[in-house]
């Protein structure tokens, strides 16, 4: 099931936005492109392509932090509406990443807390599998 992309608020103002600290020392906030959720497991995940993969290294640290510090938490209240209720407290398997699309025409996503993006060697990244 695909809950959406969900860079654009509700009308009651709620959107999921990750805080990040810019290259520059600033705090932002960035909105990741697409939430799946399959069973009892959620996916966050931001596409990105060529170049700007390259650039988005706070983004990516800061999504995967947020995915450890919410693991087995309930979602409830940071998601939209849409979302709301899906799962108990303690039952969220949370993942996700910066997502790119590989040379065999596959996603795969970085999962991890030192993100590094060379075009040509992915072997780090995990495959966008979502079962």
């Amino acid at each position: 099931m695909l809950i959406g992309g969900i860079k654009t608020q509700t009308a009651d103002g709620e959107a999921l936005a990750i805080q990040y600290e810019s290259k520059y020392g600033e705090l932002r906030l960035f909105y990741p492109d697409f939430v799946i959720k399959r069973s009892d497991r959620i996916g966050i995940f931001d596409i990105k392509l060529g170049q700007i993969a390259e650039s988005v290294t706070e983004k990516a640290e800061a999504l995967y932090q947020y995915c450890q510090n919410n693991k087995g938490n309930s979602l409830i209240g940071i998601l939209s509406k849409e979302v709301k209720g899906i799962l108990k407290d303690g039952d969220l398997k949370l993942l996700g990443g910066i997502a790119v699309l590989s040379r065999n025409g596959l996603f795969k996503f970085h999962d991890g807390d030192s993100y590094e993006y060379y075009i040509n060697n992915l072997d780090e990244w995990q495959d966008l599998k979502f079962k």
